[in-house]
């Protein structure tokens, strides 16, 4: 309905994104303490490079055990209430009638 004053360009960042592909071209981004600005770039990159290890140490040590019991247990059940259940010992053909 009504123009916008304000007009953006966005044409560079796009061509930018397309030939280098983002921000993946320049680097890694990561948060630092304070007093973590004043190491040196090779002690940074081996800080960097200790967390990413510790990340990977954890994930191996995810234990889903718990996990593939909790998803068997369900399928049991799933299994116990799709088979009919015949409560009485035998099925009996004639209903019984009281007189």
């Amino acid at each position: 309905m009504m123009a916008s004053t304000h007009i953006y360009d966005v044409s560079g960042a796009m061509a930018a994104r397309k030939m280098g592909g983002g921000q993946e071209s320049q680097g890694v981004e990561v948060a630092l303490a304070p007093e973590e600005l004043e190491l040196d770039p090779m002690a940074m990159t081996q800080k960097y490079e200790e967390h990413v290890r510790e990340q990977q140490a954890q994930v191996e040590k995810e234990d889903f055990s718990d996990m593939v019991a909790e998803h068997a247990a369900k399928q049991k059940q799933k299994k116990r209430k799709a088979q009919p259940q015949d409560t009485r010992g035998g099925a009996k053909k004639y209903k019984e009638f009281k007189f």
